[in-house]
C-alpha cells in the first residue's frame, strides 16, 4: 500500500471498548451503592453498537443513572475509563509493524487525559490528538487537526477504526481512504469504508509486501 500515514482510533482496535465500557459503568455504580444493569448494558451497548460513540455513550448513562447529573456522571464514567488500558491481542506487535511503514497518529472522541492515560498505561507511544474538554468532539474535526498540524496529504493518508458513525463516516466526510475493523459485522451499504479487515492485525495483510 501506498500510504505514507496512517491515522488510528484505539477505541475498538485497540481495545476491546465493551468490556472497558462495562468495568468502568461498574465502577460508577459501585461509588453510588446502585447494582449495575449488565444485561441492560449490553442490550443497549450492541443496539446502538453502529452509532456514533457520544450517542451511544449519553444513551447508556441516562439509562443506566437516570437520577444523576448528566454532566457528572460523564465525567466519573471518563475518569473510571481512564484505568482501562488492556490491550487486545497482538496489538502492540502490530503497531510496531506499521509504525515501520508509515507515520502513525492517533485520534479518540475521549479526552485527551483519558485517552493518554490508557495508551501510557498500555506502553503505546504516538502523536496523539484528543478532544479538548468532556464534551465530545466530532471525530472529523479532531483528524482534520491532525492533517493541518502535520501538513498530510489525504491522498496518502489512512483512516483506521471501527465505529461505522464516527469513523468511517467523518472519513467519507473528508474525502480520506478508510479501512474499517469489523469485528465480524457486515460491510455496510453505507458508509462505506474503502478497506475492511476482521480484527486489527489483520491490517497488516495490505502492507505484507512492504514488511
Amino acid at each position: 500500500m501506498n500510504y505514507k500515514n496512517i491515522i488510528l482510533i484505539p477505541e475498538g482496535i485497540f481495545f476491546k471498548e465493551k468490556t472497558a465500557q462495562k468495568n468502568a459503568l461498574n465502577k460508577i455504580a459501585k461509588l453510588h451503592n446502585d447494582a449495575f444493569n449488565r444485561e441492560l448494558f449490553t442490550t443497549l451497548f450492541e443496539r446502538y453498537e453502529n452509532s456514533s460513540r457520544s450517542m451511544q455513550i449519553n444513551l447508556i448513562l441516562t439509562a443506566l443513572f437516570p437520577d444523576e447529573d448528566k454532566s457528572t456522571i460523564l465525567t466519573s464514567f471518563f475518569e473510571a475509563l481512564g484505568f482501562e488500558h488492556r490491550l487486545l491481542k497482538n496489538v502492540d506487535q502490530t503497531v510496531e509493524k506499521l509504525n515501520n511503514q508509515a507515520n502513525l497518529f492517533i485520534t479518540s472522541i475521549y479526552p485527551q487525559a483519558v485517552i493518554s492515560k490508557r495508551l501510557r498505561q498500555a506502553k503505546i507511544d504516538l502523536p496523539l490528538i484528543g478532544a479538548k474538554s468532556n464534551n465530545f468532539t466530532p471525530i472529523s474535526n479532531l483528524i482534520e487537526e491532525i492533517i493541518n498540524k502535520n501538513k498530510l496529504d489525504k491522498n496518502e493518508t489512512l483512516i483506521i477504526g471501527s465505529n461505522l458513525s464516527d469513523e468511517i463516516q467523518a472519513a467519507n466526510d473528508l474525502n480520506i481512504p478508510s479501512l474499517w475493523v469489523s469485528t465480524n459485522r457486515k460491510v455496510p451499504i453505507t458508509p462505506h469504508p474503502n478497506l475492511h479487515v476482521k480484527k486489527f492485525e489483520d491490517v497488516l495483510f495490505y502492507f505484507m509486501n512492504s514488511i
